[in-house]
């Protein structure tokens, strides 16, 4: 056994992910082990715009015990060609297929949905395999429903508490887009970025158990990389600035959103320390910042969830957002008043919860604390290990 170990280790320093050498050497070492049987995994991310190549370098990051612990060996292809995806598709051996889809083309456009169905149309017919899909979206509603009797699986980050609210016709497709054009008198046009394209589609109630939680944000490459350089690493008590707000300002209702945040927050700063501005700065400052910084405002965008919510946590800012009690996610790191401080969609508490906080220090410091303490047992690779291996008896099970 300790033979069998030290050359395991040996070979693995010459596994390249896109290579079949690692299943390989698994299928000799099982016969010592008697592990599991061994599955591969082939992963067709896209690098168009947002959040799959993101979400899925995690599969890259835990290889090594994805194999170990689920037999499942993980194969990667990064690209937005629908041809190459197809080929892929074509020539692998893999018995299970994850394909993501960009969200961009090479203009910076919404991928027309019309080519997206297309693709995954050439895979039914030709009856490739069934795939496992994830729509690389920030709500739980997906321009890509019309796909769900075609796949397997339907990977999404978040689902909506209410299923109800799947099958609701609201402005722009998404329902905080609605809560901002009725609450602002906001016309739902395609001039204030009511994009039904990017969100709107409606599923069928009969394939709605195919939808399937892959993690969130906190499983993002930026993320892994800061959770495991700063988890046991203190960070300072100093905090001379009492509120942070860094956001992008984009356009339309998500704008109007934003900038009323900014409003508010701005409205505070005779008393307090505050930065509310869609100025960006390097990242490197912007962490520092966050060292320095007791509260972190972030509000909505596209979607409820971003990942300055999950770097709020790691750096021990008190995270202030917009309520999230309509989604669900998995997992969930988002427990009101316990992990982070819930406001009105409209705003009209944000200033009081903020100021209530900053003269509450030992309240404060709870949230925080049960926040990181809450994150790093939730986001690692045994949560990561466990939501896979649900993915993988749901496949099965379909």
């Amino acid at each position: 056994m300790v033979l069998t170990s030290f050359l395991r280790r040996r070979l693995e320093d010459y596994i390249n992910i896109g290579s079949m050498t690692g299943f390989y050497i698994d299928l000799i070492f099982s016969y010592f082990t008697k592990k599991q049987k061994s599955r591969r995994l082939l992963i067709l991310s896209a690098s168009g715009g947002g959040n799959s190549a993101g979400l899925c370098y995690s599969f890259y990051h835990y290889r090594k015990t994805i194999r170990q612990k689920l037999g499942i060996h993980i194969f990667m292809r990064n690209s937005n060609d629908f041809i190459t995806k197809l080929d892929d598709i074509k020539n692998t051996n893999a018995e299970l297929i994850l394909v993501s889809p960009p969200l961009r083309n090479d203009e910076g456009q919404i991928y027309p949905k019309a080519e997206i169905k297309d693709f995954v149309d050439k895979i039914d017919a030709a009856k490739l395999s069934k795939i496992i899909f994830f729509a690389p979206s920030d709500d739980p509603i997906s321009p890509y429903f019309e796909l769900l009797d075609k796949v397997k699986l339907f990977l999404t980050q978040f689902r909506f508490a209410d299923e109800e609210n799947y099958f609701r016709e609201v402005k722009g497709a998404n329902i905080f887009a609605e809560f901002i054009s009725d609450f602002y008198k906001l016309d739902p046009i395609k001039e204030n970025e009511f994009d039904y394209g990017m969100f709107g589609s409606i599923p069928d109630k009969k394939h709605l158990h195919k939808l399937a939680f892959i993690w969130s944000f906190s499983f993002w490459r930026r993320l892994i990389t800061l959770q495991e350089k700063y988890k046991h690493s203190p960070i300072t008590s100093e905090r001379p600035i009492d509120v942070n707000c860094r956001f992008k300002e984009y356009s339309g209702w998500c704008r109007k959103h934003r900038l009323e945040v900014k409003r508010s927050i701005d409205a505070l700063s005779d008393q307090y320390t505050c930065i509310a501005t869609p100025h960006k700065i390097p990242e490197s400052e912007y962490f520092e910042e966050l060292k320095k910084s007791k509260i972190l405002v972030s509000p909505f965008g596209w979607g409820a969830v971003c990942p300055k919510d999950f770097e709020a946590m790691i750096f021990e800012c008190l995270l202030i957002k917009p309520s999230m009690d309509h989604l669900e996610m998995e997992p969930n790191v988002f427990i009101p008043f316990e992990t982070y401080v819930p406001v009105k969609w409209d705003l009209s508490d944000l200033n009081e919860k903020i100021e209530y906080y900053l003269q509450h220090p030992e309240e404060r410091q709870r949230i925080i604390q049960n926040a990181k303490k809450q994150y790093l047992k939730l986001n690692n690779v045994n949560t990561f290990e466990h939501i896979l291996g649900n993915m993988i008896s749901s496949f099965d099970q379909a």
